[in-house]
């Protein structure tokens, strides 16, 4: 594989990464979101 293969895996890989990175931060702040507004009495369906 050359070495332009190489560096074009490698960085799918990294953007791939970040992706999912992205997507887990999202939910977690759409899950806290969705607790601070069960404690205030304020259930909403997401």
């Amino acid at each position: 594989m050359s070495k332009i293969d190489e560096l074009h895996k490698e960085y799918l890989r990294q953007r791939d990464e970040l992706i999912a990175k992205m997507f887990m931060e999202e939910d977690a702040k759409a899950a806290l979101s969705r607790e601070k507004r069960g404690l205030q009495g304020m259930i909403l369906p997401p």
